[in-house]
């Protein structure tokens, strides 16, 4: 972020387009949905630090990989879930991200 230590806050939906600020990065859990659009979306703004971008992905990649620990021990099943991570440019969003948003 701008203060140089890249943070991550977890947000409450509804979450609109107005919310993503061009110098950030978001990370977007759409898998509560059963739908084939499931998946983490990494929105990386324009003038989002390289840093932040990387670990904005980092980040992707750990949240998705606890989420699969927690959903394998709820269900006390050893089958694996197979979640894309999606990175998205600002101005390059695809259809299903924007459907996602206000």
């Amino acid at each position: 972020d701008a203060s140089g230590t890249p943070s991550f806050t977890a947000v409450e939906p509804p979450i609109s387009f107005s919310s993503l600020s061009s110098s950030d990065a978001f990370i977007l859990d759409n898998t509560f949905t059963a739908s084939s659009s499931a998946a983490i979306y990494v929105w990386l703004g324009s003038q989002s630090s390289l840093t932040e971008r990387r670990l904005a992905v980092q980040y992707a990649q750990s949240f998705l990989h606890d989420k699969k620990l927690k959903l394998t021990t709820d269900v006390k099943s050893k089958k694996g879930v197979a979640i894309p991570i999606v990175r998205m440019q600002e101005g390059q969003e695809s259809e299903a991200f924007k459907s996602l948003l206000l």
